[in-house]
């Protein structure tokens, strides 16, 4: 999409009642090319898809499939008709390995968070998975990854000395 474009669609947005700077965050985003591989795991956006102007005119059954999987984390895949044309937009618009419905909902990558898994390894010899969700226009800094680290431990119950933390439930 070039600077004409852009701006045009900035300017549609702001007669819909957008704000001119959440217009801009929305067209940046929402246009910008971000090729995700198969296999990528991946959660949806769900703030960034129903702050979306377009979110009230879309089909009942997509806004409930939305709703039902906002939590969820997904293995991407490429479309088939795309994949089969080589077509330049396969790794832009996606669809998702669990995804039973047919057809499958088809998602641009603007719409989805990557998602980095790696698993801890505690000294009593115990493994904790833990997440890290990143926007496609945020750097997985070091700061997201502790942040991601204390959830993991939090979520095993465990303090930052590696000892089991005890319920005081009297």
């Amino acid at each position: 999409m070039n600077r004409a474009q852009r701006r045009a669609e900035v300017k549609n947005l702001q007669k819909r009642g957008v704000k001119r700077e959440v217009a801009r965050t929305l067209v940046e985003r929402y246009y910008s090319d971000i090729p995700l591989e198969e296999g990528t795991r991946v959660k949806i956006n769900y703030d960034f898809i129903v702050r979306h102007p377009d979110w009230k005119i879309q089909r009942d059954d997509y806004k409930a499939w939305i709703e039902e999987h906002k939590d969820e984390t997904f293995t991407v895949v490429w479309d088939e008709k795309r994949k089969a044309n080589n077509t330049r937009d396969k790794k832009i618009n996606v669809c998702f390995a669990e995804d039973t419905t047919e057809p499958k909902w088809l998602f641009n990558t603007a719409t989805l968070m990557p998602v980095a898994t790696a698993k801890i390894k505690m000294n009593d010899g115990t493994e904790s998975e833990l997440e890290i969700i990143t926007n496609n226009s945020e750097k997985l800094t070091t700061e997201k990854i502790n942040q991601a680290v204390n959830e993991a431990l939090e979520r095993e119950n465990i303090d930052i000395n590696n000892q089991v933390v005890q319920d005081n439930k009297e």
